[in-house]
């Protein structure tokens, strides 16, 4: 979202705030500097979006009419494993775009167990049994006023986390976007090494397979991270990251762009230690504008 966003925004104060703007005229220009003129672009990314939600978008919006030519798909470890998300349902896309009306197309994808779909469909259902969390939560401070009045110690038994839970920072000193972002990153990829990935490895294979039935090219982009950000991954992990993904992307109608650990990127290029600035954007579009040109051309002669 940012770097798209601040390219646009350091030419043209008008454009509506980060949340609600969708476009990239830096990279439409650039498509025309690069031989594909009047490209109409569409960002679909959003905060903390992971694989499995890309695949909801790609499914949901990116048919008939509003099929696109070519999809490009920026992907960073991150995406794959989140300590912040319990499962690929946990997502503000999940939870907004998939309900009763939908949710037989993506059961058996999201939901493997027949009694994760019970509970699911109960909470949807029955309104007071997806409401049972709040509920209880709501009982549990009844009863903690109850023993506060009567003077009895009440051993605090919350979840609430005790730890610094801080996100992407829009605003703030160089020096508290890193800092802020390094804790962020180190708590969001804990224990990744021992994590489970093979679920949003999955959802990208289906998302690849299911632009090729559609016929949209896709060029998939190992995005830039900054040297702090692959430091705070273990020991050998980014690079068997990058190898599994660049062997998903080997397959006709995809063309996999590496430039995860690309040295054309440096400390300047990035708002915080995983998102590039307005900078670090126009080197990114000079580098993937060409490979999507050539998918915009194979698209045309199809």
């Amino acid at each position: 979202m940012h770097p798209f966003w601040a390219m646009d925004a350091e030419v043209n104060k008008g454009i509506p705030d980060i949340f609600h703007y969708h476009g990239s005229k830096a990279f439409e220009r650039k498509l025309g500097q690069d031989g594909a003129a009047n490209q109409r672009i569409y960002n679909f990314a959003i905060f903390g979006q992971m694989i499995s939600d890309a695949y909801i978008y790609v499914n949901e919006y990116l048919k008939g009419d509003k099929k696109p030519d070519v999809l490009m798909f920026g992907i960073a470890p991150r995406d794959f494993y989140d300590a912040d998300l319990p499962s690929p349902t946990a997502t503000f896309t999940f939870k907004r775009l998939i309900g009763l009306d939908n949710f037989g197309r993506y059961a058996d994808s999201y939901f493997p167990g027949w009694q994760d779909k019970a509970d699911w469909l109960a909470s949807h259902v029955c309104y007071f049994y997806g409401k049972r969390w709040r509920l209880q939560h709501e009982v549990g401070k009844v009863v903690d006023r109850a023993y506060t009045t009567l003077g009895v110690p009440n051993e605090d038994l919350s979840l609430t986390p005790t730890k610094d839970t801080a996100g992407f920072m829009l605003n703030g000193s160089a020096e508290q976007r890193w800092g802020s972002s390094t804790r962020e990153y180190h708590r969001r990829y804990h224990d990744i090494e021992n994590k489970d990935l093979s679920i949003q490895e999955g959802f990208l294979r289906k998302l690849l397979a299911l632009c090729g039935e559609r016929h949209i090219k896709v060029v998939l982009v190992n995005m830039p991270l900054s040297e702090k950000n692959r430091a705070l991954l273990p020991p050998g992990f980014y690079d068997k990251f990058r190898n599994k993904v660049a062997d998903m992307a080997n397959r006709p109608g995809v063309e996999f762009v590496d430039l995860g650990a690309s040295p054309a990127f440096q400390q300047d290029d990035f708002w915080d230690t995983a998102h590039l600035n307005q900078a670090g954007g126009h080197k990114l579009i000079d580098r993937i504008a060409p490979p999507v040109v050539r998918a915009l051309q194979s698209a045309d002669v199809k």
